[in-house]
């Protein structure tokens, strides 16, 4: 049990020799997990986990309200996020540490995703659709101050966003002559590295080139 002591957010719900359940508390409902690790057999400890909103403790969770297209963006890599986990077969009952606090890192760097993602809608008029399974695109346009440049940036959101360079299409629609392409990509490279805030650094570049 007190492999789990760091981990506030988790609360052990059922403690035995072949089986551990864990309950995930998170900041927003779509995050709430259950999660079960059981030995099915020497050797082998299958993994079950679902979003599990029923029991929360609601001084966990955020007031801060998201669009459908956030929450959208939430489920789905939630749902993803535990078919891996069910995918997975663990050697052993002491890799559960290991297995929770990946789980745990995961869910928190979505929570801190999502609201990146809210913010940005709440100051710019965003497009936030699914491509395929593992991707996102955030599109987002830019116009400059005196309203003679509009840019249209295109955000890849995959699974490994923000820890990794994320591809960047830039598209003028207004004032293609004004707006260095070329320069705008290096600035962006040079300015906005991954990281947490990573979309919202390159925003604030793409902001700062047009005006």
């Amino acid at each position: 049990y007190k492999i789990h002591e760091r981990l506030k957010c988790w609360i052990p719900t059922v403690l035995e020799p072949s089986i551990v359940t864990i309950s995930f508390q998170g900041k927003m409902k779509e995050t709430c997990l259950l999660g079960t690790f059981s030995l099915s057999k020497p050797g082998q400890v299958t993994c079950n986990a679902f979003v599990h909103s029923s029991n929360v403790q609601s001084n966990w969770l955020e007031t801060q309200k998201y669009s459908p297209e956030v929450l959208f963006f939430v489920q789905t890599k939630v749902a993803s996020l535990c078919n891996d986990l069910n995918k997975s077969a663990l050697a052993s009952l002491s890799e559960i540490n290991s297995a929770v606090q990946t789980l745990d890192w995961r869910l928190r760097r979505l929570e801190m995703v999502a609201k990146e993602l809210s913010n940005l809608q709440a100051r710019s008029e965003t497009v936030l659709e699914r491509e395929d399974d593992s991707k996102f695109v955030l599109t987002i346009d830019f116009t400059s101050r005196t309203e003679s440049a509009k840019l249209r940036v295109c955000f890849d959101l995959q699974d490994s966003y923000p820890n990794s360079p994320m591809q960047v299409c830039l598209q003028p629609l207004i004032g293609n002559d004004s707006i260095d392409i070329s320069a705008l990509s290096r600035q962006v490279l040079r300015n906005a590295r991954p990281g947490f805030g990573y979309i919202t650094r390159t925003c604030d570049v793409v902001t700062a080139f047009l005006n």
